[in-house]
């Protein structure tokens, strides 16, 4: 509620996996305090992003999470050469003279 209060954005993600905590979506509703599911919150106006188990799927799903906090795509490649730069910058700065 205060997150929501504070207008700080809320990613919804809904575990399937059973034995990582994932339970029916009805149950999380029901376990939901009513202030959050009724105005001005109403939680569950945002679709929850359901987490699939599988590799292929979970892939998908996190990269929904991560779309869903605002995150855009970028190219790996210049992300990689941009690391790679800012490890050996750093690399630089803690050597012993």
């Amino acid at each position: 509620q205060t997150a929501m209060d504070r207008r700080i954005p809320i990613a919804l993600v809904a575990e399937q996996e059973p034995s990582r905590g994932g339970c029916p979506f009805a149950q999380l509703l029901q376990q939901t305090p009513r202030v959050l599911q009724q105005p001005p919150y109403k939680l569950y106006d945002t679709l929850a992003v359901p987490l699939f188990p599988s590799v292929e799927h979970r892939r998908v799903s996190l990269r929904h999470i991560l779309r869903s906090m605002g995150a855009v795509p970028c190219d790996a490649r210049a992300l990689t050469r941009c690391l790679h730069l800012c490890r050996r910058r750093i690399g630089r700065l803690l050597e012993v003279p």
